[in-house]
This record gives C-alpha cells, structure tokens and sequence, in this order.
C-alpha cells in the first residue's frame, strides 16, 4: 500500500507539533486497524519541509521504505530557504537506506499529480477553505477516486 500524507502550510508553529503528533497516532492506528503488514506500506514523499520529514522520521522508526518525488533535479531550489539544520535532514532523507526510488519532476504540480497516480490512499491534513496547491492537488486525487481520509477533522 502506497499512502501520501499532504497538508496546508499555513498552519502556526504551535499546530504543527500537535499535527504531527496527531498524525503519528492516526497512521499508528490506521496500521493496526487495517492489520496490514509494515513491510507492505511504501511512503511517497514530495521533500516538502515538516510533514514529509515527520514521515520520513516515522520510517525511521518502522523500518517502512519510502519514494520520493521531488520537484526538481537541483535540490537547492527547493530548500533555499530551509535553516541549516533541515537542510542537513533533507540530505540525510535522500540518502537513507530505506529509500526506494527517486523521482524527479517539472515543478510543484507536476510532481503532486505524479504522487497522487500513485498512492493507493491519501491522508491529509486540511480545512478545505483555502485554494492553494494542496486544495488543486485533492481535487485531483478526487477526480482519480483516490480515498481521501482528513485527520483534521478526526
């Protein structure tokens, strides 16, 4: 099973940990739920800043091999304007052993479209209120029937 974990980035600090925390426990449960095996889940990640490194962390933790897809070749692009400690992070996801492949694609839309085609599930976290690139990329995932669960409102 191929899961994608997508979120609104205008969410404040302070959420963001009781997110990610919320988010741990929901895919903890989701797992046990489900009894499917963790040596059956893949992770696509994008390489966005927090939640993607949240999953990569969960990962860590599970032994769970994960995918990335990545906006662009040049990862400079991406991480800029990322401190110096999630830059190192972010080399350290690229080159983990639990990586499976690395996809590179033409740009932010692109790229989530490509992730969306394949994962069998997404999970986000979203309030539907605003149009930004996460709400453009679930109405995609919509179009192509994915299942949409928002732990948001769980």
């Amino acid at each position: 099973m191929k899961i994608w974990i997508t979120w609104h980035r205008e969410i404040t600090f302070h959420s963001k940990l009781k997110i990610k925390e919320k988010i741990f426990n929901f895919l903890d449960n989701f797992i046990k739920e489900k009894n499917i095996y963790l040596s059956l889940i893949e992770f696509n990640l994008g390489g966005a800043n927090w939640v993607d490194n949240w999953i990569w962390e969960y990962c860590l933790q599970n032994n769970i091999k994960y995918n990335l897809y990545l906006p662009f070749k040049n990862i400079n692009l991406q991480i800029k304007d990322w401190t110096s400690k999630q830059k190192i992070l972010y080399k350290k996801i690229l080159n983990s052993n639990l990586v499976n492949s690395i996809y590179y694609w033409k740009g932010y839309f692109d790229r989530n479209r490509k992730i969306v085609d394949n994962s069998d599930i997404i999970i986000t976290v979203f309030n539907w209120n605003y149009h930004s690139w996460t709400w453009y990329t679930l109405n995609y995932a919509k179009k192509q029937n994915k299942p949409i669960i928002n732990i948001l409102k769980k």
